[in-house]
């Protein structure tokens, strides 16, 4: 459950908007590394990732070699996924998983938050929410 909800926040992301005058300036400097999951708000409702565990955090890695992986503590064992590649653009990331290109905007990304937001028919019901993700460092 906790990979699907990893690889569905991350690999469905689908929003694309215009530049606006408070856009985050996203740097490969400040991306590069471990972002673990925080909390998901969805139709302005906010639900804390609780999936961690004692042992180990899930959490979201861009690599410098522009690789992309996806880490699931699951019964205090370590899985790692390289899924796909990441770029950046202005205040976008786009993550390409299986030659699929999926673009969120960066609302906030500093030593120790990184805030993404997307549009996703996130309750299959043929309309889009919008679906905030923070990530922290620790």
């Amino acid at each position: 459950m906790k990979k699907l909800l990893v690889l569905f926040v991350l690999a469905a992301i689908s929003f694309s908007c215009s530049k606006s005058d408070d856009s985050v300036n996203v740097t490969e400097a400040k991306l590069v590394g471990k972002w673990y999951y925080k909390t998901t708000k969805v139709a302005g409702e906010t639900f804390p990732y609780d999936d961690h565990e004692a042992c180990g955090k899930d959490y979201i890695q861009f690599r410098e070699d522009g690789f992309v992986v996806y880490g699931d503590v699951w019964d205090c064992e370590l899985f790692e996924d390289v899924a796909g590649v990441w770029s950046i653009s202005g205040d976008k990331i786009t993550i390409t998983e299986d030659g699929v290109p999926q673009t969120a905007t960066v609302t906030t990304l500093n030593s120790s938050t990184l805030v993404v937001k997307y549009k996703d028919d996130y309750f299959e019901d043929g309309s889009e929410v919008t679906i905030v993700v923070t990530f922290t460092r620790s």
